[in-house]
């Protein structure tokens, strides 16, 4: 039922990005970091809530490009969750890092 898919580039995240917008669907993404404890807890859920969501879940390691990923959506902590849709993005961390948290906020976007 569910979709998710590791990135580890930004290349490969455009790639999402436009099919999202070719296709007038939308995207959950978590971007994290290697080392990071939050964002260890962070991913468990976030991969259990994708398989039960129809929204694409996008798990984007940003250990090698933290500068670019910081620069380019804003972000200054780790982990962050955004929403692709149509060609842009929004910040939408749910309330808890929980399977409950990730799939109630596919939920809203579906």
């Amino acid at each position: 039922m569910g979709h998710s898919l590791l990135v580890t580039n930004l290349e490969d995240l455009d790639f999402v990005v436009q099919i999202c917008t070719r296709e007038r669907k939308s995207a959950i993404a978590l971007l994290y970091i290697n080392g990071c404890p939050y964002c260890e807890r962070a991913l468990v859920p976030f991969k259990l809530a994708a398989q039960e969501s129809s929204i694409l879940f996008v798990h984007v390691n940003c250990t090698a490009q933290k500068a670019t990923c910081k620069g380019r959506f804003g972000i200054s902590t780790f982990p962050a969750t955004l929403r692709f849709s149509r060609g842009m993005f929004e910040r939408v961390d749910p309330l808890e890092r929980t399977v409950q948290g990730y799939t109630a906020l596919a939920r809203a976007f579906h």
